[in-house]
């Protein structure tokens, strides 16, 4: 069945260098961060959390280059952003996304990232 959409090998290295917004940083939005920087990406992440109030692992994104927006979810998260990856627990009227959406950037979910990857 073809699907025209991008998967694989194609995808991964369609993702190597792009400028990625991860949104949600529950345990799957870390996770999502660290296989974009694995594969070669530009990561910025956001939560609606402060730091005081997320895992310890979020800590770590940022020693590994994510660019952590924490307290809120501003629109500078967007900043040179070309897809925007979004975890299950994040509301789809967010009004960063709707941002996202009004400014062509793809929006997907983590679980279709994880369907590409």
């Amino acid at each position: 069945m073809a699907t025209g959409v991008e998967r694989g090998q194609a995808y991964r290295e369609k993702v190597r260098d792009l400028n990625v917004t991860v949104v949600g940083l529950a345990r799957s939005g870390v996770a999502a961060c660290q296989l974009l920087i694995e594969l070669g990406a530009r990561v910025s992440a956001t939560d609606a959390k402060p730091m005081e109030e997320l895992s310890p692992s979020v800590r770590e994104l940022g020693r590994i280059g994510v660019t952590l927006f924490l307290g809120g979810h501003p629109k500078e998260a967007l900043y040179r952003s070309e897809l925007v990856v979004v975890s299950p627990g994040v509301r789809s009227d967010l009004l960063l996304l709707g941002e996202a959406r009004n400014r062509g950037i793809a929006v997907i979910s983590e679980v279709e990232l994880a369907w590409r990857v």
